[in-house]
């Protein structure tokens, strides 16, 4: 998989061209060549998903529910439409009812509660009557009874308050305003003049307002923007049916928050970091990258972005203003796509895209709910049928600091597992794992002289670490 996608990601010289000469034979091979790379790739995943869910269950009234992470898990479970649900609330193993929800695109979803890291539960499928609110829609403003998310005349998110703490900088366009930019000024913005809001779900699960428009650069474009019941973040579902413009352009979202004497923290791979703290003077200041997202916090509460399916930000008061100044704005525009390069690349950008944001307001400002809000907006919670309700299996092991996490597991030979732990704090974290389902016989790392030795030796972790563990004799 992982070939594949690289091989389809990796620049292609002989495209250096492809902006004069689009049409040409070799330009238009090698753009299928890429486009193969990219299919293959996402056969080769589903194949492997497929594989590893596949049970002899068909129509079922349960349901197991996978959580892949190291942690505790309360989030959103996504039923296919082709499962052929039919009920409308959830009982779990302990005797508690829970709404189920049909949306309008066929699928059913529910809130799993308290999933335990590296483990699953399992669910029953009832039909029975349930008190439940649905999260309210007024006025073009959704209400979960915690968290109140207002759509603006031009569509965008002009106010969201948690805990009475208002996010938004009202003296600017709203969250998730869309940027045009024709060619390489970026002055030249423009922005959507009309819009068509209506709602698309209203239940006790989830509720939506739908926002169309027919703005620069593309045919069409909706935003979705959700709101879970209990859950408490927004999702942002933009789809643009994006026109095939040749030239340099680009589409920038929008993102103006407003956290008092909040610091920016960027998600990247293995650490967080302050951009006005850390990056040095000379260094590019105009575009950032992050690997799922951001935070924007002081010592008491903030804001999460989470941007999945973007890796590329500029943080200003206005695109493109601030050259190599360091930044000090809390205005995020999330560079969704651009056709500047002009090489090595198709010469338009055209088709159905879809980019998702979520925002999550919270207290405090460790770095650890920051990583595992972003990891989980790509690791979902996993459902496939099962036989009883009692088909869920027991963790595999618990950490007991929730600042140390999992980023993966996986087999070496028949005999030995390979974990690797990541300390997302940026302080020493005290390592202490609880065997489960997994009883080892042996547990071993390398020292920093290649030296194998025993786990227990190890006390702690340094910020920012990451140690691999080798577990020998598994239980099998």
């Amino acid at each position: 998989v992982w070939k594949n996608i690289l091989l389809f990601d990796h620049f292609t010289w002989e495209l250096h061209n492809n902006n004069s000469k689009q049409d040409i034979a070799l330009v238009i091979q090698q753009l299928n060549n890429k486009k193969k790379f990219a299919i293959k790739a996402a056969e080769f995943a589903e194949f492997i998903y497929d594989e590893v869910l596949k049970n002899e269950v068909k129509d079922t009234e349960f349901i197991e529910v996978f959580n892949t992470e190291s942690w505790h898990r309360t989030d959103i479970v996504k039923i296919p439409n082709d499962w052929n649900i039919k009920g409308n609330a959830i009982l779990d193993d302990n005797g508690n009812i829970y709404p189920l929800q049909k949306l309008s695109t066929g699928e059913n979803i529910f809130i799993a509660r308290n999933i335990k890291g590296l483990s699953s539960k399992s669910f029953q499928i009832k039909t029975v009557k349930i008190d439940n609110m649905n999260v309210n829609i007024v006025d073009n403003q959704l209400d979960n009874g915690e968290m109140k998310v207002s759509i603006d005349d031009n569509g965008n998110i002009g106010s969201l308050i948690w805990n009475d703490i208002e996010f938004i900088n009202r003296s600017e366009s709203g969250l998730n305003n869309y940027n045009y930019v024709k060619g390489s000024d970026p002055t030249n913005v423009k922005k959507v003049t009309e819009v068509w809001i209506s709602i698309k779900e209203n239940g006790p699960v989830m509720s939506s307002i739908i926002v169309e428009s027919f703005p620069e650069g593309c045919n069409k474009m909706t935003q979705e923007i959700r709101l879970y019941k209990e859950l408490n973040y927004v999702e942002i579902i933009n789809t643009l049916n994006k026109k095939a413009i040749s030239g340099k352009e680009a589409v920038h979202f929008g993102f103006p928050f407003d956290v008092k004497d909040g610091k920016i923290k960027l998600d990247i791979s293995r650490g967080m970091i302050n951009p006005e703290k850390y990056l040095s003077k000379n260094t590019c200041k105009k575009l950032l990258t992050v690997n799922k997202g951001l935070d924007i916090s002081n010592s008491d509460y903030g804001i999460i972005l989470s941007t999945p399916d973007v890796c590329l930000i500029e943080i200003a008061n206005r695109l493109n203003h601030l050259a190599n100044e360091h930044p000090i704005f809390q205005t995020i525009y999330s560079y969704a796509l651009n056709n500047n390069w002009h090489a090595n690349y198709k010469n338009d950008q055209s088709g159905i895209i879809t980019f998702r944001y979520l925002l999550k307001p919270h207290l405090g400002s460790e770095n650890a709910q920051v990583k595992r809000f972003n990891i989980e907006q790509t690791h979902p919670l996993i459902a496939r049928k099962a036989i009883s309700i009692n088909d869920g299996n027991e963790s595999l092991f618990r950490i007991k600091d929730n600042n140390i996490i999992v980023s993966s597991i996986r087999p070496v030979d028949d005999d030995h597992l390979s974990i690797r732990l990541f300390n997302t704090s940026n302080k020493i974290k005290k390592l202490a794992i609880q065997w489960k389902k997994l009883q080892p016989e042996k547990v071993l790392i390398k020292d920093a002289e290649g030296n194998m030795i025993n786990l227990p030796e190890l006390k702690q972790m340094k910020p920012f670490a990451i140690l691999d563990i080798l577990v020998e004799k598994i239980d099998k």
